[in-house]
């Protein structure tokens, strides 16, 4: 009996759960750590593992209940009592009660919130409160980016731990935008402007998150991104065609919303159907460009709706707005643009109806706004000069015209003196012409050699002789060779004489002197 005791006793202790000696389970607003340590006993007001959380409850917010195909719409879970909400790891989710989870969800992990998408066309943001733990409220919101049929149906979100009840269900009905295309002329003029315009008509809230699209028949001509109270152009096929944002655009709650297509000039192409759209969604009626009004509006006059009269601009009147209607006074003449009238003298104003001179000192101004009759004492076209004045206006003119001149006479008086100055400084100085020599021809060089040897000679002789008053005698020898230079000079001449040398002939009394001076 013993040994069975025994065994029992290390079975139970066998079965029996580990406890650990200190458990680090901490439990909030009154819990109590429950076995094994894993969780917390909570009170009915609270809950959560740690009894974290107080009466906790989901609810569901749509902006509308109406849902509109290929437009956007938003769905949001907001959290009430979430103090403590997210102190352990919490997944927050959005569903279709007869559909699947939608691939979107959000982790709350104390103040972080982290957002997980898993397919394209939802955008995912963690709203006011997420990211502080204290906080009594918290926000989850999710955007569908172009709603389907399918999605008109019940809607919920939940919370996927701790357990929590779900948020009450929102059931959104498929719902339809009017779309209404249209002109606001009911006839057409080939080359002048044209404005089509496409109004939209929400059914219940007015927010419309989508494009608007202007067709040709099957053509994009024009694409405008209304987005809350946001409305800008996207694109535009070329200059001629420009889409604008009209009235209710700028208003997230306005039902009525009007978008402009203006093509600058009507084309034989544009005579055609034009259509207006959201994104792949709702379209409006067909609308056939009007036929051509053939009334010839001028001046940048316009038809009226009956095609029957033209609707002028400025001063311009008529049926065709070819007349000029504005009325110029004092013989002024109108304008060709018909904007103003060309005055005659004096006269001034849009019409020349008012008198420009003004006269001064008490005169008076003329009917016919010529000039002023002055008082006395005082003359000119408008009274301002006084007759006493000496006319000195004149005779300084006259005195700075004198200075002026006699300043330029004197300047060009010491230009001259320069120039002849220069001129008689850089001239050559005159050449001695006894000292240059000359040309001569050779027949008169041959008679000069002879008259020049025949000088030498008897100027030797003369020395010659004198020699001989001083010596006893002279020798035969010595007379030879006088004979023999001067018949070889003779001959030197005649040699130049027949060669054409040209010999330098120096002027008398240079050099040598005649033969009748000597």
């Amino acid at each position: 009996m013993d040994v069975s005791l025994m065994l029992l006793v290390s079975v139970l202790c066998i079965l029996s759960p580990v406890h650990s000696e200190e458990c680090e389970l901490t439990c909030h607003n009154g819990g109590t750590v429950g076995e094994r340590c894993m969780a917390c006993y909570c009170t009915r007001e609270h809950k959560g593992r740690l009894c974290e959380l107080d009466e906790v409850m989901l609810t569901f917010v749509v902006d509308s209940p109406l849902l509109i195909s290929g437009l956007a719409f938003d769905m949001t879970c907001k959290i009430t009592n979430a103090r403590g909400f997210g102190l352990t790891k919490s997944d927050v989710q959005f569903k279709l009660i007869y559909g699947d989870i939608l691939p979107v969800y959000f982790w709350q992990k104390g103040s972080k919130c982290t957002v997980h998408v898993k397919v394209q066309g939802y955008i995912a943001k963690c709203g006011t409160g997420t990211d502080d733990v204290s906080s009594d409220v918290k926000i989850y919101t999710v955007q569908i980016s172009r709603a389907r049929k399918d999605h008109a149906n019940d809607w919920t979100c939940f919370i996927l731990y701790p357990i929590i009840p779900q948020s009450s269900t929102m059931h959104m009905r498929p719902a339809a935008l009017k779309l209404t295309m249209s002109a606001k002329s009911k006839y057409s003029v080939r080359d002048k402007l044209f404005i089509l315009t496409c109004k939209l008509e929400h059914p219940y809230s007015g927010v419309v998150r989508g494009t608007i699209k202007i067709l040709r028949e099957t053509d994009v001509f024009g694409s405008l991104l209304q987005h809350g109270s946001n409305c800008s152009v996207l694109s535009s096929t070329s200059k001629g065609y420009k889409p604008k944002c009209g009235q209710g655009t700028d208003q997230v709650r306005s039902l009525v919303k009007i978008y402009i297509m203006e093509i600058v000039r009507l084309a034989f192409n544009d005579v055609t159907d034009w259509f207006c759209c959201i994104e792949e969604g709702d379209k409006s009626n067909k609308f056939t460009m009007p036929p051509t009004c053939k009334l010839p509006c001028e001046n940048d006059g316009t038809f009226n709706d009956a095609c029957d009269k033209c609707n002028c601009v400025g001063n311009w009147n008529g049926s065709t707005c070819r007349e000029c209607g504005l009325t110029c006074l004092n013989g002024g003449t109108p304008l060709a643009t018909c904007s103003g009238c060309i005055c005659s003298s004096g006269f001034i104003g849009p019409a020349c109806g008012e008198c420009g001179i003004t006269c001064s000192n008490g005169g008076t101004l003329l009917e016919n706004c010529t000039e002023c009759i002055c008082p006395s004492g005082f003359k000119g076209p408008t009274c301002g000069q006084s007759e006493d004045e000496e006319s000195s206006g004149p005779g300084l003119v006259l005195i700075v015209i004198i200075c002026f001149v006699c300043l330029f006479l004197l300047l060009l008086i010491i230009i001259i003196i320069i120039i002849f100055w220069r001129t008689r400084r850089q001239r050559p100085a005159p050449v001695d012409r006894t000292l240059v020599p000359q040309i001569i021809e050779p027949s008169t060089v041959s008679q000069t050699n002879v008259l020049f040897g025949d000088a030498r000679s008897k100027r030797r002789v003369s020395k010659s002789s004198s020699r001989e008053g001083r010596r006893p005698s002279t020798s035969k020898k010595g007379s030879d060779k006088f004979s023999k230079k001067r018949s070889h000079k003779s001959r030197v001449g005649q040699n130049d004489k027949f060669s054409g040398r040209r010999t330098h002939k120096f002027p008398q009394g240079h050099r040598h002197k005649s033969l009748e001076e000597q």
